[in-house]
């Protein structure tokens, strides 16, 4: 498995001068948009890219090379392992992150 193909992102300018905006494409998203489609409800994937920039920070478990639409090689996936005594965090529109 090799994760190589998944280093490319371009961040483009679209619309026109009276309404414009920026959007990101390449195989970063591509992939980040299959994984969470793979993710079950409450389910947090990261490749493996990310675990290791991750260092250990957060626990991650392995679940193996999964096939996803639109690539060529599967892609190693981690699992965020969600704890039930692990506090909820929400974002109140322009505030701090609260604990719910």
């Amino acid at each position: 498995m090799c994760e190589d193909f998944v280093r490319f992102l371009a961040m483009v300018q679209i619309g026109f001068s009276e309404r414009s905006g920026y959007t990101a494409i390449g195989t970063v998203c591509n992939v980040a948009a299959r994984l969470c489609a793979e993710a079950k409800d409450g389910q947090l994937l990261l490749g493996q890219r990310v675990n290791v920039a991750l260092k250990g920070s957060v626990a991650t478990e392995q679940l193996g090379p999964l096939a996803l639409k639109g690539l060529s090689q599967p892609v190693v996936a981690y699992n965020v392992p969600l704890a039930a005594i692990q506090p909820a965090l929400r974002v109140i529109d322009g505030g701090s992150p609260q604990t719910i």
